[in-house]
């Protein structure tokens, strides 16, 4: 149960003291701190100014707890003066208080923005490119890092051309919003790579409507995938144009005991055949 914390300093003796009155129970205060060491002897004014946020915006201990295994430093940082007028854009984007409150647990960071942050730039940016304010609360509580790292430019633009979706796509908010927050030396980087197995940049990026989160996979994963696909399976590379799954599934415990065993029985139909 959450306990509205006063501005009086004389009320607690320490850090401890205080996030016990708020309504930490002592197996929140373990988790707590074991994330955040240097809590304990943390100035007891900073931590009242943090918790009576998190009160005025409906939130309690348990989602304390989340905060912080999110956010470690979540005591440490600062609030900017751009605090009323970013909680304001915020209420209005995502209208509900629950799913206001869901959105700050993932990404605590909506609150604790030095100013770069600019919430209603970055959804006025994405309703140009085709992304409905419904759309984008969904990639908001889907990937935390939207707001704070959204970034487009010319070259960012051009490869959301060449995966020819449209605005009507279902996959172009997930498409929309990776390439947003991915840095442009990454998407370069993963390009390359997949050109390495001798996929056009026109397949890579038509892959990438298809399946967005290709985006997400390491270069490392792609190469022992790859990898295995060619030369334990026997598979044409441009297979996983048509089954990305086999990019995604992991090699050891998903790909190679189902091929040994489709080995095993291609050997026992042939020994039963002679």
């Amino acid at each position: 149960m959450m306990v509205e914390v006063e501005d009086d300093k004389s009320k607690w003796s320490d850090a401890t003291e205080l996030l016990r009155k708020w309504g930490c129970s002592e197996d929140d205060l373990v988790r707590i701190f074991s994330r955040c060491p240097s809590l304990p002897n943390a100035d007891p004014t900073q931590v009242q100014s943090k918790l009576c946020l998190l009160s005025d915006l409906g939130l309690c201990a348990s989602e304390l707890v989340k905060i912080v295994n999110c956010r470690p430093r979540f005591f440490r940082s600062r609030i900017n003066s751009y605090l009323e007028e970013r909680i304001g854009h915020l209420t209005s984007l995502f209208e509900s208080r629950e799913v206001l409150q869901k959105a700050i647990v993932r990404n605590p960071s909506l609150l604790l923005s030095d100013g770069r942050c600019n919430v209603k730039a970055t959804v006025e940016l994405y309703e140009k490119l085709g992304v409905k304010k419904g759309d984008l609360i969904q990639m908001l509580l889907l990937r935390p890092t939207v707001i704070s790292r959204t970034s487009f430019d010319a070259e960012k633009l051009e490869y959301l051309s060449r995966t020819e979706l449209t605005v009507d796509s279902k996959m172009q908010k997930y498409v929309v919003t990776l390439i947003g927050i991915s840095r442009v030396e990454t998407i370069r980087e993963k390009v390359a790579n997949f050109e390495k197995f001798g996929f056009s940049e026109e397949e890579i990026f038509g892959l990438v409507g298809r399946s967005p989160n290709v985006l997400t996979l390491s270069t490392d994963k792609v190469q022992r995938n790859m990898t295995f696909i060619l030369g334990t399976m026997k598979l044409d590379a441009k297979m996983v144009l048509k089954q990305p799954y086999l990019l995604y599934a992991n090699v050891d415990t998903v790909l190679k005991p189902r091929v040994l065993l489709a080995l095993k029985f291609k050997i026992w139909i042939q020994s039963g055949r002679s």
